[in-house]
């Protein structure tokens, strides 16, 4: 998943992000990333160094500009969603600092950017348990899940959705756990969570989705 960061967010916003939320399997992931930097070099957008040519990409967009198409569908799709990606790259961004360096106020900022990702709630919430403000992270793990459940609700998948919500939250406690080992508040936090994923896993009687 380390090399999704050397393609252009252009491309990945229109070939890969709408698979994201439905694929579990890695080795997928990666081929479909290599046909979008293979794509993405036909097109000069990318050079060899995996470096986006954003001199190329102008013209593309002045000729869309233009003429109201670059003549490529897919190519005219991935420019209209460049805005949207470049708003998750920095997003993804400030939320990994804020939840490195503990910073609520970075985490805050990529929800600003992207208010309807959980993912961002949860490594918040990581966050201010960590600095003992237990109400308020109880109040941002509802919020992520709450937002899971309006996708399930509009006909998302229960289980990869949950599934996706769980690890994620799971890697924003053991991140938080990291020379924090004794903090039994996040303990109790990462057991709930890792129970729900067993539950997912197995299909047992108490997982959240039926």
């Amino acid at each position: 998943m380390k090399s999704l960061k050397f393609f252009p967010f252009l491309l990945v916003a229109f070939l890969l992000l709408p698979l994201l939320s439905a694929c579990e399997d890695t080795a997928m992931i990666e081929f479909l990333a290599e046909m979008a930097v293979e794509w993405a070099r036909e097109k000069q957008i990318l050079n060899d160094q995996n470096q986006v040519d954003w001199i190329e990409v102008g013209l593309y967009q002045l000729q869309r500009t233009a003429t109201g198409t670059t003549g490529d569908n897919v190519l005219d799709a991935a420019l209209e969603a460049g805005p949207v990606v470049y708003n998750f790259h920095q997003a993804e961004e400030l939320s990994d600092q804020g939840l490195e360096e503990g910073n609520v106020d970075l985490i805050d900022q990529a929800i600003n950017l992207r208010p309807d990702d959980w993912s961002y709630y949860d490594k918040k919430a990581a966050v201010l348990i960590n600095q003992g403000n237990t109400q308020e992270a109880e109040r941002n793990f509802e919020e992520a899940e709450g937002l899971v459940d309006d996708r399930i609700q509009n006909g998302g998948n229960c289980r990869v959705l949950k599934l996706n919500l769980y690890r994620n939250r799971e890697n924003a406690l053991l991140s938080q756990l990291a020379g924090n080992e004794t903090n039994q508040v996040l303990l109790n936090a990462l057991d709930e969570t890792q129970s729900q994923i067993y539950y997912l896993e197995n299909n047992h009687a108490n997982s959240p989705c039926p």
